[in-house]
């Protein structure tokens, strides 16, 4: 509440972030200034995890043009998000200390409800947040890993889909096929008819993209309650290091005050803590 009452006195744009149900407290907190905050229920904005990062950069071109001060409260992860979406969430946590630049001033909270999110969930919060807030302490994060901690999970194997996928061949010249077995396939695992058709496209899109490759292809689907998962597999072990298999995959997801917080900076603000080093004396980034 301070934090954004003082960003509004200081003429700067605040987005809010947040599911419905949170923003709330703070929309009646606020009053009449409320008008002046740029609310964005992250059930959507969030819901594809991907989508995150480019709706605050959109935010900072719209509202932070001539390095112009900025200020947000994102929460990515709240209880009851499916434990695929929260790794995807930790992830876009992490990259935002290296998707914008540490120029940008830009002043972000991050939101954890310790209350009902696990344990393992606030622990990750602490490895991709330099500075944590809880109640009315602030402190440093040694656990903090910064672009090392990106790069480590990015390089994590992804977990296997439960089940078995059911596989079919295919090539530049059928495509269409392909496009008709994935709609299938999303419809039986619960998918809607918009989800289905969305995920045939980007499957189109990728297997477009191999298929100029000019090599043989199999596509999976894994069905799940209220999901569904397509991979375009590219038969040739010649074409990545190693002699690896390329392997893309798409995946298509069907009352309390929040007591910790976790803070992020991407620049030292100038009416608040500087974030400028973490406790071990390096650059930071939140």
């Amino acid at each position: 509440m301070p934090f954004v009452e003082e960003g509004l006195e200081l003429g700067e744009p605040v987005m809010v972030a947040m599911i419905d149900e949170h923003s709330s407290w703070l929309r009646d907190a606020l009053g009449s200034q409320a008008d002046e905050v740029r609310f964005v229920d992250m059930r959507v904005l969030g819901r594809n995890p991907a989508t995150i990062i480019p709706g605050w950069q959109h935010f900072l071109d719209a509202e932070g043009a001539d390095s112009r001060p900025t200020r947000g409260i994102g929460e990515p992860i709240w209880a009851g998000r499916r434990s695929e979406e929260v790794l995807e969430c930790q992830l876009h946590e992490a990259l935002l200390n290296v998707a914008v630049d540490p120029k940008v001033p830009f002043w972000l909270i991050c939101p954890y409800d310790v209350g009902h999110l696990d344990a393992a969930v606030i622990e990750e919060a602490h490895r991709s947040h330099p500075a944590i807030i809880e109640t009315n302490s602030y402190q440093g994060s040694p656990r903090y890993r910064g672009r090392a901690h990106v790069d480590e999970m990015l390089a994590a194997p992804l977990d296997r889909p439960p089940g078995r996928p059911v596989q079919i061949p295919f090539s530049a010249r059928n495509l269409s096929r392909l496009v008709s077995f994935v709609k299938l396939e999303g419809h039986v695992a619960g998918l809607s008819p918009e989800q289905a058709a969305d995920l045939a496209s980007a499957t189109h899109r990728l297997a477009s993209s191999e298929g100029r490759r000019a090599a043989p292809f199999a596509s999976g689907a894994m069905a799940r309650p209220s999901s569904a998962t397509s991979s375009t597999t590219h038969s040739s072990m010649t074409r990545s290091p190693g002699g690896a298999r390329r392997t893309r995959t798409i995946r298509m997801d069907s009352g309390r005050p929040i007591s910790c917080a976790t803070w992020s900076s991407c620049a030292p603000h100038p009416t608040g803590p500087s974030f400028g080093s973490t406790p071990g004396g390096g650059p930071s980034r939140g």
